[in-house]
């Protein structure tokens, strides 16, 4: 079954409201550590031609409380930087297993440079975020956690949970779907 299947059937229920998705493929390992690893490049032709060309085809919304970024591992350390650095574009975001330790897997479970940048930074919007790890994990479980905590002690909304499971699709697929119905109740 398709998530595709699960995001019509919980819209059917009345579980998450009527939306457009957009999923971005990862291409390749190259293409992926590099786009996704903070990359502002990544996000500003995401902004600039993404979404424009999008909005052409779609009725999509421009209202960054309704836009949700979401992603898994170095996706989802993207999805909380796109909504850190362009929270008037993405004020909410998911984070399935963010690899938080980024840029120096070595350094677990230590501070990355995303969580350096938020502890320093000066907080003008609060984020809507839901951060979930899964409790076989280990060190990426615990930089999740410091990551959920530095996001709330700078003010932003956050939903932190520890899911039964590992680094891996089937934990995150579930995760997902519920993460949606959480962010946008």
């Amino acid at each position: 079954m398709s998530i595709f299947t699960d995001l019509d059937a919980l819209t059917s229920q009345g579980q998450l409201p009527p939306a457009q998705y957009v999923f971005i493929d990862s291409i390749n390992t190259k293409t992926r550590s590099h786009e996704l690893a903070c990359n502002t490049v990544f996000w500003q032709a995401l902004q600039q031609e993404l979404i424009p060309w999008i909005s052409t085809q779609f009725n999509i919304t421009s209202d960054a409380k309704k836009t949700i970024v979401a992603g898994q591992s170095l996706g989802g350390l993207a999805a909380v930087f796109g909504a850190f650095h362009w929270p008037d574009r993405f004020a909410s975001a998911i984070s399935l297993s963010g690899s938080f330790w980024w840029p120096d897997v070595d350094s677990l479970p230590g501070e990355g440079e995303l969580i350096q940048q938020i502890e320093q930074a000066e907080t003008s919007t609060s984020l809507n975020l839901v951060l979930e790890a899964g409790c076989y994990e280990n060190d990426m479980l615990e930089v999740s956690k410091i990551m959920a905590k530095t996001l709330k002690k700078k003010g932003h909304n956050i939903h932190f949970q520890e899911f039964r499971g590992g680094h891996d699709w089937l934990c995150w697929r579930y995760s997902l779907l519920r993460s949606l119905i959480k962010i946008l109740q």
